[in-house]
């Protein structure tokens, strides 16, 4: 991997964003929350689940290819929207480049439309509509996120596993020295029973009803 102080190691998955007054784009279920409860989502279930966003008809997992003074700036300052809620994942370059994630490609309107209907699916699904000066009144600049996109392919379940060696780097907090809620075990329709002292792990499941 290059070691050019602009192209750091690691890529960043926010797990928010400043979102806009009118932006209409769907929030799948597994989403809801604040920034904080789609982090510990993401590390409770160990994958991280890809879905259709601005540009996309597919499922995809969105990182950023920042530097950690960009990173910093972006946490206090933010760009068009005001900063980034401080929740997120930090993940190894070279083993996303290995999942099949690359850079987004930031192109124009134009572009994006005859893209979409000349490329393949896992390519077009990579694109960002760049206009920072449109004649249109439409302004769409992104480019300060340094965007990657890992698209999911339709045979494939669009999660991508967290369990895999050196790919989760490290984590970004909002507060000094969190870490995750205990994983509360939950059974549907039932009553969990714990095991009396004497004979541990023989809890059992019994019918609520």
């Amino acid at each position: 991997m290059s070691a050019h102080p602009d192209l750091p190691h690691v890529l960043v998955h926010f797990t928010g964003r400043p979102r806009g007054k009118n932006e209409k784009i769907p929030v799948p279920d597994f989403a809801h929350g604040s920034a904080e409860d789609r982090l510990v989502s993401i590390l409770h279930g160990g994958v991280l689940r890809g879905s259709k966003t601005y540009w996309t008809d597919r499922p995809v997992a969105c990182f950023s290819e920042i530097t950690e003074e960009a990173r910093r700036a972006m946490l206090r300052d933010g760009v068009h929207r005001g900063p980034y809620p401080p929740w997120g994942l930090m993940l190894d370059r070279a083993k996303l480049i290995e999942a099949g994630a690359r850079p987004a490609l930031y192109v124009s309107r134009r572009e994006y439309e005859l893209m979409s209907q000349e490329l393949s699916s896992l390519t077009h699904n990579r694109c960002v509509v760049y206009e920072p000066h449109p004649f249109d009144g439409r302004r769409s600049d992104w480019l300060f996120e340094r965007e990657w996109r890992l698209v999911f392919r339709a045979v494939d379940p669009p999660e991508l596993d967290l369990a895999q060696a050196g790919l989760v780097t490290g984590v970004i907090t909002g507060r000094p020295g969190w870490t995750p809620p205990p994983r509360r075990r939950v059974l549907e329709d039932s009553t969990w029973v714990e095991p009396a002292p004497s004979d541990p792990g023989s809890g059992v499941a019994r019918s609520a009803r």
